[in-house]
This record gives C-alpha cells, sequence and structure tokens, in this order.
C-alpha cells in the first residue's frame, strides 16, 4: 500500500509499505480520506508530546470495512465508518471512568494505541485498528465530511465537561475547524450568544455563515469594544481556547468573568507563557483541558450532524490525493489559499 511515512521530525516521504493485516479485535480499513489535524504539524516538527517514531500519521479519518478479526461481529466488510483515535488499555482507573484519552499507560504498547501518534494511523491506503474505534457513518454524509467526527467529538466533550448553560456568553479563540465546530456545539447546547475571533478574516466569515453572533478581526478590530456595544459587562461565562496559542491559554483566563469557566482545547507547540492564575483562587474560575475525543462523543456528535444542526461542508475547504501529502501539509500548516481544513483522498 501506499502511506506517509515519518521517520523522525522534519523526515516524511510517501512511500510503500506493507498492507496491515488486523488482529483478533481489530478491524482492518479500506482508508478512503484522513484530514489534517494542527497535531500533526507538531508531530512532523517534533513538537507533539508521546509520540513515537517511526509511524504512519492521521488520526481523523475515514473508509470502508475491508475484513474483520475473529472475535469482531460489530462490523462487515462494505460498512462505512469514522474513527476515533484513543484505544486505552481499559484497565486503568482513567479508562475504567470513561476517560480513556488520558490513560495511564498512555504508550505503553500494546496495551495502548492512540492511532496516527504512536501507532500507525490513517495517512494510508490501509489501517487496522481496534474495533472499539470504530462509529458507523450515515449514508448522508460523505468520507470527507465524516474525517471532522474526531474534531466534533473533542468540541462535545470539552463543552459537556464545562457545563454549557442555557443563555451562556461564550468567547471562542480561533475560527479553525475546532474552534467552528465549537462555536456550533456551543450554540446546539443551549449558549445565548458565541463571539468567535481570529486573524484570518475569510475564517471570520465562514463563522459567521456557520452562524456566529459575533465575530471580531484581531489586530484590525477592538475586541473590548465589539464586546461592550453587545452589553458583554463583566466578561464572557466561558472562553475557549481553540487555536493551539501559548499567548490565548493566558488571555482566556484574563478574560472571563468573576465565576467563569476556561476549556483549553487547543495544544500548543511552543513555550508556556505566564499566566494570570491568581484569578483562579481569586474570582473562582475553573479551567478545563480536553485531550481529544472521549465518552462516546464521536458517536453523539454525528447524531448530532444527522439533526442538521451541524455544519461541516464550508470547513472542509481544500482536498488532494494522498500523493500530495508535502503539498497539503504546506496548504494546511500556512493557511495557503483560506485554507481552514485540508483532506487527502487515500
Amino acid at each position: 500500500m501506499r502511506a506517509v511515512y515519518v521517520e523522525k521530525p522534519h523526515s516524511f516521504e510517501v512511500k510503500d509499505m506493507p498492507d496491515p493485516r488486523p488482529g483478533p479485535d481489530e478491524v482492518l480499513v479500506r482508508v478512503k480520506a484522513c484530514s489534517f489535524c494542527g497535531s500533526d504539524i507538531h508531530l512532523i516538527e517534533g513538537k507533539m508530546p508521546g509520540v513515537v517514531y517511526p509511524l504512519i500519521p492521521g488520526h481523523e479519518w475515514t473508509g470502508e470495512v475491508v475484513s474483520a478479526g475473529e472475535r469482531v461481529d460489530e462490523f462487515a466488510p462494505g460498512d462505512r465508518v469514522a474513527t476515533e483515535s484513543h484505544a486505552g488499555c481499559g484497565r486503568c482507573r482513567n479508562c475504567v471512568r470513561g476517560f480513556y484519552t488520558i490513560c495511564e499507560n498512555y504508550g505503553r504498547r500494546p496495551i495502548h494505541r492512540q492511532v496516527g501518534m504512536t501507532t500507525n494511523g490513517g495517512f494510508s491506503q490501509f489501517c487496522a485498528v481496534p474495533v472499539k474505534l470504530l462509529h458507523r457513518l450515515p449514508d448522508a454524509m460523505s468520507f470527507t465530511a465524516g474525517t471532522l467526527m474526531t474534531t466534533a467529538g473533542t468540541a462535545v466533550v470539552g463543552l459537556e465537561r464545562c457545563g454549557v448553560e442555557t443563555g451562556d456568553r461564550v468567547l471562542v479563540y480561533g475560527a479553525g475547524a475546532v474552534g467552528l465546530l465549537t462555536m456550533q456545539f456551543a450554540r446546539f447546547l443551549g449558549a445565548g450568544e458565541v463571539c468567535i475571533v481570529d486573524t484570518v478574516a475569510s475564517r471570520l466569515e465562514t463563522a459567521k455563515k456557520l452562524g456566529a453572533e459575533i465575530t471580531v478581526h484581531a489586530g484590525v478590530e477592538e475586541l473590548d469594544t465589539v464586546l461592550s456595544e453587545r452589553g458583554w459587562k463583566g466578561g464572557p461565562d466561558l472562553t475557549v481556547e481553540a487555536a493551539g496559542v501559548p499567548a490565548l491559554q493566558a488571555e482566556c483566563i484574563r478574560r472571563v468573568r468573576r465565576g467563569g469557566r476556561v476549556l483549553l482545547l487547543g495544544i500548543t507547540g511552543g513555550e508556556e507563557p505566564p499566566a494570570p492564575l491568581n484569578r483562579l483562587s481569586l474570582d473562582q474560575i475553573t479551567i478545563y483541558g480536553i485531550r481529544g475525543e472521549g465518552d462516546f462523543s464521536v458517536e453523539r456528535a454525528i447524531r448530532a450532524y444527522e439533526s442538521g444542526r451541524i455544519d461541516s461542508a464550508p470547513i472542509n475547504t481544500h482536498t488532494f490525493p494522498l500523493e500530495e501529502f508535502r503539498h497539503g501539509f504546506e496548504v494546511f500548516g500556512g493557511k495557503k489559499d483560506d485554507a481552514i481544513k485540508v483532506v487527502l483522498e487515500c
């Protein structure tokens, strides 16, 4: 099969590799589409913690079942599937409580695997994964659209964990895929108004199309002025960092109202800046950090899409064949040609 092989940081190529074989509890999938995530950029640059090189990257993908192991009866050849990436050990206290994305045995193969991070992933023609990672893809959902289900699951579990309340004012930093989906699911869960901030004007236009009540062009518009005009006195109830920018993590703490909540979804690849941590105790602010999907959120995100109230079509902006991985990487990483989400057809 053809696959993207990352030997070590900054060293990658598309090459011929052996076809994987599924184990007794695994499913072999013919990958149809795999999208870039910001963590893939960190992986290739050597800035993503916990990565085991060499490997095939890619943890946001969809495909069609080819065959299944002898102990698998949930799926059959031809089934359309979406995947999540974290296969926890199933025996540590975090996994037993449902927090398998923070498995205490993270990286200890074979009892733990994160597809595309510690074991081979979806930037390939075939991928063999534990059956517990797969979810049925509705017939009405394209393979390309389905690649966003892992991202959607991350937004869902994050917002549910920090408790979005009816009428909440939510401020989201970053109008990439994570931020745009977080904005939509915040409204889905009952938020009153959502403001989304980004440095790229085209992304803010997409946010408006997807329902954002307020958009702010960072560096051009003054956030304080915009929020004041909308009557956001005292700050937002919830601030969300969805851009993976270290300085914005601290900004979320500064901006949130007294007694408010901060949700950190982005994974940064740089140094951690000083943060106003005194506010946590003085103003009773609660911070939530979420790693990836979890709590069956991918399955629930798929159901939300089926309701017609969540739209990912404007988010998947670019599609390339697998052989053009390097070009896709450059378009995605450089945000070229108004790129938001870049998908490779495998």
